[in-house]
């Protein structure tokens, strides 16, 4: 009996060695050769992503830096312009004594103007290599990432068929594990699990890269010509510093920029603060540009006819264009911890807030006290815009991600307006119930 019993363990013993054979041989080794394959068509992927990525990316740090150093020449050049003598600007004899500088800023102009034209050039060649980034590259690299998951599912399914096949064969008592592990492979749906990869993948569809535009404040055509007529009137991708000096001698009692004034007086005269959707409802491109126009001449005069959406448009487009935003790039990092965190409270609100310098602090309450009028319940009913929509709409202006990675961009939106709506709420506590306070107020 005894004998009988062993025989039986060795034949059983054989039957699983052969088992264990089969397995090893139809499923274990075919999988373990794909994976070692995909494996290194998936570094050779990722690694070509990363060379997509860094060369946008470097190319974007490229056109910020000639941005700031063309800007640096364009204020560099006005400002030599404005203080020039008034003799010095219709001086034309050789014999004047001032012609050196002349000459100086003649070849400054010059200068300026070349590099202009570098940078609009080095714009619409990061502009070609983003639709490239967006339209060639990264649809191939998704091509491929998605050829290696359906390679892999369909060779994994391959592998589960093999080895039920395999545990039927061997046994009748391995009969139930290979129905479960056919109802197992069954579930399995190609076509979903790559959908769901796609949509999970970090570049989806629906990633959305900021766009390359000219954003210095002058075109090459507008430093053409004589330097010492360029016009001082426009206060338009300045700084707020340099606002503030530039009226101090006809505005002294203003502590916010002029055009604020006369933009937000406008919007509450053409009844926006009834109008539904105001600063969210875009303004007419054709009336925007030339109101634009007239106040960068120096005529804060706003037509009774026009639309509020219009000076409501400029007020955003104003704010967008200053050369530093509310919120100083300092800043920036710490109010996105803030933002992220539990809870924030009103001490740290208040603190970025008093690290602001006088002028943008007069400013953000300038528009916090315009958005308590907006947002009034006799108002509201109409235009639709609570505090926190208002707040939505000005958080670019507030805050500026000094990053230049797109992922990261997109991330920090929701921190960047979840902070303003929070300062805008904490500072309409303490301000009162007037629609728009008066400039000389603050």
């Amino acid at each position: 009996a005894f004998m009988m019993v062993l025989q039986q363990c060795t034949e059983m013993s054989a039957v699983h060695l052969r088992f264990a054979e089969s397995v090893s041989t139809q499923v274990f080794t075919p999988l373990s050769k794909f994976y070692e394959v995909a494996t290194q068509i998936s570094e050779s992927t990722q690694n070509a992503e990363q060379i997509y990525s860094k060369k946008l990316s470097d190319l974007l740090i490229s056109t910020r830096k000639s941005e700031r150093e063309t800007q640096h020449l364009i204020d560099d050049l006005l400002r030599q312009a404005h203080k020039a003598p008034k003799g010095e600007r219709i001086s034309r004899s050789i014999f004047h004594r001032k012609a050196p500088n002349k000459l100086h800023m003649e070849k400054l102009q010059t200068k300026t103007v070349d590099n202009m034209v570098k940078h609009l050039k080095l714009c619409a060649k990061a502009s070609i290599q983003q639709k490239k980034y967006l339209e060639i590259e990264m649809p191939l690299v998704l091509t491929q990432m998605q050829s290696i998951e359906e390679m892999r599912i369909e060779s994994f399914r391959k592998q589960i068929r093999n080895y039920s096949m395999i545990v039927e064969k061997f046994s009748d008592d391995f009969i139930k594990v290979a129905q479960d592990i056919q109802a197992f492979g069954a579930v399995i749906d190609k076509d979903g699990d790559i959908r769901n990869f796609t949509v999970n993948c970090a570049y989806s569809e629906g990633l959305k890269l900021p766009d390359v535009k000219y954003n210095l404040s002058k075109t090459p055509d507008e430093l053409k010509g004589d330097v010492f007529f360029l016009s001082g009137a426009d206060v338009f991708n300045l700084a707020l510093g340099d606002i503030m000096k530039s009226q101090k001698k006809s505005c002294p009692e203003l502590k916010v920029p002029k055009i604020i004034v006369a933009l937000s007086d406008a919007i509450e005269h053409l009844g926006g603060f009834k109008a539904e959707g105001i600063f969210r409802v875009p303004a007419n491109k054709k009336d925007l540009d030339n109101l634009k126009r007239s106040m960068a001449s120096g005529d804060y005069k706003v037509p009774v006819n026009t639309s509020p959406h219009v000076p409501a448009g400029l007020l955003k487009d104003f704010l967008r264009g200053l050369r530093e935003p509310l919120i100083p790039e300092e800043l920036y990092t710490k109010c996105v911890e803030i933002s992220k965190s539990d809870s924030m409270d009103s001490k740290a609100l208040r603190e970025v807030f008093g690290n602001l310098k006088a002028v943008n602090r007069a400013t953000v309450e300038y528009l916090v006290d315009m958005c308590i009028g907006i947002s009034a319940p006799e108002n509201l009913e109409k235009n639709k815009m609570t505090m926190a929509n208002l707040a939505m709409v000005f958080s670019p202006s507030m805050l500026r991600n000094p990053s230049t990675d797109p992922l990261q961009m997109i991330v920090n939106i929701k921190h960047e307006v979840s902070f303003v709506t929070a300062l805008f709420t904490e500072l309409a506590k303490d301000r009162s119930e007037r629609s728009v306070i008066s400039a000389r107020d603050i």
